[in-house]
């Protein structure tokens, strides 16, 4: 196996090489909206790391704020109006 196709991630599914990683992420990149910002609360390591490279892949800004609590959701959704959540089930269904 090439080192660039190497295994670089086990989910639950099996092994994730670099090439279907990258595949996924350009994928997801194309869904995603562009229009704004990126709120990645994924709470899987695996799932958080795709939509963060999708949202880079896409230029789309991604916030990444030390606390999930309800009141910082709260405060971003104030702060940056057009802030899209992305988690484990909007990642699925791309």
């Amino acid at each position: 196996m090439p080192v660039s196709d190497s295994v670089i991630a086990w989910t639950p599914q099996g092994a994730v090489t670099r090439s279907r990683f990258m595949e996924e992420a350009a994928r997801i990149a194309t869904q995603l909206p562009h229009d704004g910002y990126v709120y990645n609360f994924c709470s899987d390591r695996y799932e958080f790391a795709l939509g963060l490279v999708a949202a880079w892949m896409g230029g789309i800004p991604t916030l990444l704020p030390s606390d999930q609590g309800r009141g910082q959701l709260v405060e971003l959704n104030r702060t940056y109006p057009k802030l899209h959540q992305i988690g484990s089930d909007q990642l699925q269904s791309y």
